[in-house]
């Protein structure tokens, strides 16, 4: 897997991040998709951000070492270690748990 492949990988993954966020926290994305003033202030931001750094943070394959490349994909130009990441990510029991280890949040 090249670097190109790897990307729009992490990209399409982020539907599933989205709707993982949403699931245990509905009210993630609020304040991103209201018009009601009275609703935009009263919803809660914070989901919100830890999603953002999340996506950040995968955008620039920010992982922890279990998911970072071995040496050999590094020279090899292999970027394996995003299929294995997100295939790991789809099959976890807790997902936003999962992510909170293995995600470098960037803000």
């Amino acid at each position: 897997m090249n670097y190109k492949e790897a990307n729009m990988l992490v990209t399409a993954s982020t539907a599933l991040i989205a709707e993982k966020f949403a699931q245990v926290y509905p009210d993630t994305f609020v304040k991103c998709q209201t018009i009601d003033p009275e609703m935009y202030r009263n919803a809660n931001p914070c989901m919100y951000s830890w999603y953002m750094g999340v996506v950040r943070g995968m955008s620039d394959l920010s992982f922890s070492p279990q998911y970072s490349q071995t040496l050999e994909e590094t020279l090899e130009g292999d970027w394996s270690c995003v299929k294995r990441f997100v295939e790991d990510l789809q099959e976890a029991d807790d997902p936003l748990h999962f992510l909170i280890e293995n995600v470098q949040l960037k803000y």
